[in-house]
């Protein structure tokens, strides 16, 4: 078969679509071609005509029209062809949802929802036990000659007022995202519970920054300050991590907006806090 008379059926949207349908139904007349397509009669005539002087159509004796041997071929081509585009496209669709799919799986897997939401369900507890370790981290980081920088600790010769400063910025700026988020999506804060299990959730979102002056102080009395200043500095991208995880959990439990835009909120301030410290590389003090 000339593969130009394929080709002239394939580019053509009409003469493609009455193949397609007589094809489909063996045989049909031109009437119930001109009610399915919804054609002028002269342009449908037109088009028959064409696929008829091609050898692509055939008038039967009856009237109705079907396909030749070569329409029948270009027929299967068509069909070939809408097999391999649909194909084409599921796995292009597909392939998103599957890694949704699975990055929903390791999102529930690596967020500890289920935990914040523990915990925002028993202030009474944990809101002193949140509170204690970060007061104890204070503690540490002005014993230690530590400031806070948001997310991250170093070593630096500063007042105690300037390091208490900047646990109160990093302690605001968690709290307000998480208030300020639960306003925006219309949770009700006018209830102590509810201010008590915002309190309690940033505490525990700043359990990884916390933890910072306390491995710093151990690894300092067991070995020496400037080993101690390095394994900070190893430290500081997990606990960045561990943090960017808890906020979106925190962020999650109080507002119960969709979990990819509560790690997108904790995202950004996660950029935040790499552009700030981004210039600056702690080292051992003398």
């Amino acid at each position: 078969m000339n593969l130009s008379k394929i080709y002239s059926v394939l580019g053509h949207e009409r003469r493609r679509k009455i193949v397609e349908i007589v094809g489909l139904r063996k045989k049909v007349r031109a009437s119930e071609l001109r009610k399915t397509m919804r054609v002028s009669p002269g342009t449908l005539y037109y088009d028959l005509d064409v696929l008829k002087k091609l050898g692509i159509l055939r008038q039967c004796s009856d009237g109705a029209l079907e396909l030749t041997e070569e329409g029948q071929i270009a027929y299967r081509f068509i069909l070939k062809e809408k097999e391999i585009l649909e194909t084409l496209m599921t796995s292009t669709i597909r392939l998103p949802e599957k890694l949704i799919k699975l990055g929903t799986k390791l999102s529930r897997a690596l967020i500890p929802i289920n935990l914040f939401s523990f915990l925002a369900n028993h202030v009474a507890v944990f809101l002193p036990l949140t509170a204690l370790t970060y007061i104890a981290s204070l503690v540490l980081a002005v014993y230690n000659n530590l400031y806070l920088k948001l997310f991250n600790h170093y070593v630096g010769s500063y007042s105690v007022g300037y390091t208490v400063l900047t646990y109160i910025v990093t302690l605001g700026v968690i709290a307000s995202i998480i208030t300020i988020t639960s306003r925006l999506v219309d949770v009700k804060l006018r209830t102590g519970k509810n201010l008590a299990a915002i309190l309690t959730v940033t505490l525990a979102t700043l359990l990884p920054i916390s933890l910072q002056p306390i491995v710093y102080t151990a690894v300092k009395l067991a070995t020496s300050q400037p080993l101690a200043t390095i394994v900070l500095a190893m430290l500081q991208p997990i606990t960045q991590i561990l943090t960017l995880l808890f906020l979106t959990a925190a962020i999650y439990v109080i507002t119960n907006i969709k979990l990819d835009r509560c790690f997108i909120i904790a995202a950004l301030l996660y950029i935040v806090n790499t552009l700030i410290n981004a210039p600056t590389i702690p080292l051992p003090t003398s």
